[in-house]
């Protein structure tokens, strides 16, 4: 039995799920991690076939299992041995997205289930996937593996993850040289001032957003493009993009705000080895990236010295040792 276990099946949260289930409980009747997605299938599919697939991928992870139940005020977690369900109903299609709206309003209920799967059959013989996932038992990527899995179920390629739960305890339980430099370092670090509200407060939280769009004309995409492998490059494009944003997001701050110390959180897909890519489950964690902005910077200045911390922090950015949420916007 390791120190995550209670002895009774009972299992610690994980580290990642840990800021992820208070941001819940501080507020318990909003949902603030549903994550979900209503995915239209322009074709023909077998229902029963579908529900099928998603459960034999529910059954192949642990973290999908996932209940959370709190004994003393101590959240713990228990593994569902039950089989789930996807609710099949008829709606006209251009009612799934009202449907969806005011399905995902409603927390998942972690003490019963993580997941809430229904199909919407329509008139016209497609079909709408809804499938909402909480999200201390998922990020992004994990998100994108249930999807890929699920059809690869569905065309009868059996699902396979490692378990969630082991990789945590080992990350728990590891003495590395790379994890004890970066608790030292997030332990020595002092943070930065936080810079103060920059929005209204919000009559009522959810989860509802929109994305808006900000097309590049071609010679802007252009000018963008041949930036990032000059001046602005990076190990990688993914990389330059980041540090990029992370120096906008400091100007911005900076110009609205007048401070010249802030912190701009970063995520971390955590996903550094074959057991990680494996596993389905909260991985992604938000380090804290210190920027200093001195007078008379200009922009490639300030980006070489934001691409400096960006580096410090991702040398740092050992799985399961991401500091207090001090930051004051994320990229």
């Amino acid at each position: 039995m390791t120190d995550r276990e209670a002895g009774d099946g009972r299992l610690a949260l994980a580290p990642m799920q840990r800021a992820l289930w208070a941001s819940q409980r501080l507020n318990p009747t909003e949902p603030l991690q549903n994550m979900a997605h209503l995915t239209h299938i322009d074709g023909r599919i077998d229902p029963a076939r579908l529900a099928g697939a998603f459960a034999s991928v529910v059954a192949a992870s642990d973290a999908l299992r996932t209940r959370i139940v709190e004994v003393d005020g101590v959240p713990w977690v228990t593994l569902d041995a039950d089989q789930p369900v996807t609710e099949i109903l008829e709606i006209p299609r251009d009612e799934a997205d009202p449907w969806a709206q005011q399905r995902i309003s409603e927390p998942l209920d972690m003490g019963r289930r993580g997941h809430d799967s229904a199909l919407l059959l329509h008139e016209d013989g497609t079909a709408s996937w809804y499938l909402a996932i909480h999200h201390t038992i998922t990020d992004a990527t994990s998100t994108a593996m249930v999807f890929e899995a699920t059809s690869r179920a569905y065309a009868g390629d059996p699902p396979t993850f490692g378990s969630y739960y082991q990789w945590a305890d080992r990350i728990a339980e590891r003495h590395d040289t790379r994890a004890g430099r970066a608790d030292a370092h997030w332990t020595a670090r002092i943070p930065p001032p936080r810079v103060g509200s920059l929005y209204r407060h919000a009559v009522a939280e959810s989860t509802r957003s929109t994305r808006l769009n900000a097309d590049l004309d071609d010679d802007l995409a252009a000018a963008a493009e041949a930036a990032l492998n000059s001046d602005y490059r990076m190990l990688s494009q993914e990389l330059a993009w980041s540090t990029v944003l992370c120096t906008a997001a400091a100007v911005h701050l900076h110009r609205v705000t007048g401070c010249r110390s802030l912190s701009v959180g970063l995520p971390v897909h955590g996903r550094n080895d074959p057991t990680a890519r494996s596993v389905v489950g909260a991985l992604v964690e938000l380090f804290p990236v210190d920027i200093e902005i001195e007078p008379g910077d200009d922009f490639l200045t300030l980006h070489r010295r934001v691409a400096r911390s960006v580096m410090s922090t991702l040398s740092n950015a050992a799985n399961g040792t991401s500091p207090r949420p001090d930051y004051s916007v994320v990229v």
